[in-house]
């Protein structure tokens, strides 16, 4: 598996192959659905990432991030991320932490469930939000 960050003229292209993941990864979040996260994809407003295996062609996941200034320090925000074959993803913090390098972002921030902390001991929580832990991955 693969993680692509789709650039904006690729996103119409792909999709049929990124929308299932898309509606997955929404679906527990209030604030996003599939149609918002990709007009804000296009207007360049977030990042859409397709994750996808090389071998069968088949897209297993999405993960759309934006970059912000908080408290001075630029921060690589996850937004949005769901899918399937999560067992298969440990690559993909190593590509989000290449992509915060490269833009000068020393912090990977998301919300998440409490177990994403015994997957990514590097992790440290540093706040709540509706109930959920927020998570903050510096980089070195």
């Amino acid at each position: 598996m693969i993680g692509w960050l789709m650039p904006i003229e690729q996103i119409p292209r792909f999709f049929p192959m990124y929308y299932p993941a898309l509606v997955k990864a929404c679906s527990r979040l209030p604030m996003w659905t599939p149609e918002k996260a990709i007009y804000d994809a296009l207007n360049d407003q977030i990042e859409l990432w397709l994750i996808f295996s090389e071998e069968d062609n088949q897209a297993y996941g999405v993960c759309g991030t934006q970059i912000h200034i908080e408290d001075g320090e630029r921060v690589l925000e996850i937004l949005l991320l769901g899918g399937w074959r999560w067992k298969e993803w440990g690559f993909l913090f190593d590509e989000l932490k290449s992509h915060a390098r490269r833009n000068d972002c020393p912090v990977i921030r998301f919300t998440g469930r409490r177990g994403w902390a015994r997957l990514l001991p590097e992790v440290k929580q540093v706040g709540w939000s509706k109930g959920r832990p927020i998570f903050d991955l510096r980089i070195e």
